[in-house]
Order: C-alpha cells, then structure tokens, then sequence
C-alpha cells in the first residue's frame, strides 16, 4: 500500500543541513566584518588619508588593544615642562619669552617648543620672544612648530585659492608665516601635524608655501618638530629607511606621569634652584598643559606628550614598522580560514576553544619576537582574539 503521507524521513537531515550551512554562513560574514575591521583600523592612513582624524571613535579602542610593547620603556633623553596658558595670547609670548630664558640657564642639549608663532599683533612682546629663542639658541639648538592646514582646514578666504591648485593632495599641508624666523641651523622650524593613528610617529609632511603672492611646492617634504629634533641630535636617522616609506612608523608609549613633567610656574620662580629640574643635557620639550588634548593609547593626553614620546622613540631606536595592506590582509584572512576550520573539524566545543586558543598564543608570541628582534609590528592576529569567542559560541549553541 502506498504511503500517501510521503516519507518524513531525510526531512530532519535536509534540516539539519541546512541549519549547518547557515550558521556557517552566518560565522564567515562575522569573519569576514572582524577582517574588514582589522584591516581598515590597521592601515587607516593609506586607505583614508592621514587627513582623517576624527571619522570613527572606536579605532583608538583598536588601537589600545593591539598595540604591544616589549618593555616598559623610560624617558631617558627628554624632559616635559608643561605650561598653563594666560587668556591672553600676547602674554603667552612674554610668558614663553622668560619661559624660555630660565631653561637655557641650566644648559640643556636643546629646547623644544611645541609651539607655532603666525603673525600676532603683539608688538615688543613678540620681538622680546624672538630675542629670548636667539639668546638661548647661542647655547643650544632651538626647535619651533610652523602652523599649517589640509584643504579642509584652512579658512574660506583661502580656499578659492588653494582649490585651484591642481596637485593640492589631501595629505598636503598650507604652511602659514611665522612670527619668529629660523635659521635652519640653532634655530630650526618644524610641522607639529600629528598622524591621525597617533601611534605612528610622524615623520614628514608634504608642503606648500606662499612665495611672492603665489602658493609653491616645497621640493622637499618638511619634517616635524620631532623628527627635526631628533635629527639634530643624531644626524644619521635621516637615512633611517622606517622612517622614510609611505606609511609612519609605530612606536610604543611613555606615560605622562612616567616623564615627570614640570609646571612652568616652578621653573619661573626665583626661588627654586634650577639644578632640582634636571634639565641639563636634556632635551626639554615645552609644549601647553591645557588646549591641545588628543587622545592616544596612554589615554587622552596634551599634544606636547606625544611630542615627547616621538622624540624618545625615535632617540632610543623604538619604531616599528607593519606589513602592507594586502599582506596584512591576507595573514588575517588566513589566521581567521584557520580558527574556522578547528571549530568546524572538531566534535567538542571545549576542545576548539582550547585548540584555537594555543594557536592565538603561538601567534601573538611570534609576534612578540618580530616586534623585539626586527622591529616588526604585526596585528594579523587581532581579527581572531573575537573570532574565538564567536565561533565558541556558535558551536556550542549549534
């Protein structure tokens, strides 16, 4: 007799399929949003420009996750003197002017000043600067930052102008005048535009100036205040080949409480004896205490920390560099084809875990020794520290 109902049987199992293939569906598209992440995250100066600084918050989570230090490393070169800025901006410059006066008393090896000075009305208070920055530099080289902008940045009145410049990139920058000259030699003029991934140390900036009413090229890219600084220091890392690619090298961190800084307000009393500031034969970078937050990977500091920390990095050999976008893509992608396989191979959800963990482990120890041995920053394995968890889950529900 026939079996009018048809036969239930492989029904379960078409369903049971289907419910594999579809979880598995689902995991790879996760795999694949954790890639596209990690990729975007890691590489975001070449793929959106070192322009683009504030498109999405999350990344300095990112960053702060997958940035690894093989040490804890200590300011040796510099030391941070901090200052609380007056309303006014004429006495700020009197105020730098003394400033600067006092620390060139204990003999430093140089002084930096996270600082731009575009034309103020101040009257003698600007020239009273310019004369304190040329007697200190007469005992030690003197670094200054040069204000600039990105197309987006400058002001309308300039924009007509500098739109129809044909090879205006978006990672070129407008430098404006400067109150205070610089001589290239004790007084030396530098960018103070940081990376958008403010864990790379920035290194040179493409430039263009207005010369007799009309915006030029530089033929050469200028460098920042800390890389100039550095330079002067040590003239041979400008042949540094990290430090002259596309991309800016990575570098590991300094806290601020780590540098000890100085509140200006000490060094300008007269009765603290400068020998307490130990200033001597270091590079004293002074920058403001309060307007120039950014946030970083030691958490949302002044501008003038970073400043610091680049200037030490690049003095103690501490930058690394990553692997391209591509290759950096694929050791991903094949770090993630590998977790996929262990959670789809094995019958035991516990025992995936346990397996794809040990491999995470093998991949952030290798890592660790790229980054000590060779400079080598990789970050491939972030995708997989949430693929773990994901594909745990999916199995153990599955």
């Amino acid at each position: 007799m026939a079996n009018i109902a048809g036969n239930p049987g492989p029904a379960p199992m078409l369903s049971g399929a289907a419910g594999h293939n579809r979880r598995r569906a689902i995991t790879l598209s996760v795999y694949l949003l954790f890639l596209i992440t990690d990729v975007a995250f890691s590489h975001w100066d070449e793929l959106f420009g070192r322009e683009q600084c504030g498109l999405v918050k999350a990344r300095t989570w990112y960053q702060r996750v997958v940035t690894l230090g093989y040490r804890k490393p200590k300011p040796h070169f510099v030391r941070l003197v901090t200052v609380t800025p007056p309303q006014d901006s004429c006495e700020y410059r009197l105020l730098l002017a003394k400033l600067i006066g006092r620390i060139a008393e204990t003999r430093p090896m140089m002084i930096v000043l996270d600082y731009s000075f575009s034309p103020h009305d101040c009257g003698e208070k600007t020239q009273i600067l310019r004369d304190s920055i040329q007697s200190a530099a007469n005992q030690a080289p003197v670094v200054f930052a040069l204000a600039s902008s990105t197309l987006q940045e400058v002001e309308d009145a300039h924009k007509a102008e500098l739109d129809s410049l044909k090879d205006f990139g978006s990672e070129d920058q407008a430098v404006w005048p400067s109150d205070v000259p610089a001589d290239g030699s004790t007084v030396v003029a530098g960018l103070y535009r940081l990376d958008c991934d403010t864990r790379r140390i920035p290194t040179y900036w493409p430039v263009f100036e207005k010369k007799n009413g009309r915006w030029m090229r530089d033929s050469k890219a200028v460098p920042t205040i800390a890389l100039a600084a550095a330079m002067l220091y040590d003239p041979t890392l400008k042949d540094q080949p990290q430090l002259n690619g596309r991309e800016n090298p990575f570098t590991s961190f300094i806290s601020e409480k780590a540098f000890d800084p100085i509140d200006a307000v000490h060094i300008l009393d007269e009765n603290v004896s400068p020998a307490e500031w130990r200033l001597q034969r270091r590079i004293v970078v002074v920058g403001d205490a309060v307007r120039d937050p950014h946030e970083s990977v030691v958490g949302r500091v002044p501008g003038v920390v970073l400043q610091a920390n680049y200037i030490e990095s690049l003095l103690d050999d501490r930058y690394f560099t990553s692997l391209s976008t591509a290759v950096g893509a694929a050791a991903a992608f094949i770090c993630l084809v590998v977790i996929a396989v262990v959670f789809d191979k094995t019958d035991s959800p516990n025992r995936a875990l346990f397996r794809s963990v040990f491999f995470l482990l093998l991949l952030t120890f290798t890592s660790y020794f790229a980054l000590v041995q060779f400079g080598r920053l990789f970050t491939f394995w972030a995708p997989c520290v949430l693929a773990i968890p994901a594909s745990y889950l999916a199995k153990w529900h599955g």
